[in-house]
């Protein structure tokens, strides 16, 4: 189990000491331990069935793959992905379990 959370960082570039400096990879560090806690929440909370198992690698190319396109109207941006795609129920109700878990920001 423990070997499977290295490899998971590993695939996260969580193995790799880009700078010399202490400080900066440190923060390269902490970086890749909050992508890989934001992997794991997706992965708990937003994810059905063999997605939930998948690894790191798997999950970055099926989401840069994925056919979609930013538009933007009235100040505000919407990804429309194609009808025809196989994973676009999964992906859309992935996003809209996320929007709602996400609390609103506090007005200053």
């Amino acid at each position: 189990m423990v070997e499977q959370r290295i490899e998971e960082l590993a695939q996260l570039s969580a193995d790799r000491t880009a700078v010399d400096d202490t400080g900066g990879n440190a923060l390269l560090w902490s970086l890749a331990v909050i992508a890989y806690q934001t992997l794991h929440t997706l992965r708990k909370h937003f994810l059905a069935g063999s997605w939930r198992r998948a690894q790191p690698k798997r999950l970055r190319l099926w989401l840069l793959r994925l056919p979609a396109k930013l538009t933007a109207h009235a100040r505000k941006h919407y990804l429309q992905f194609l009808r025809k795609e196989p994973v676009r129920s999964r992906v859309l109700a992935a996003l809209r379990a996320l929007e709602h878990a996400i609390p609103p920001p506090v007005p200053a």
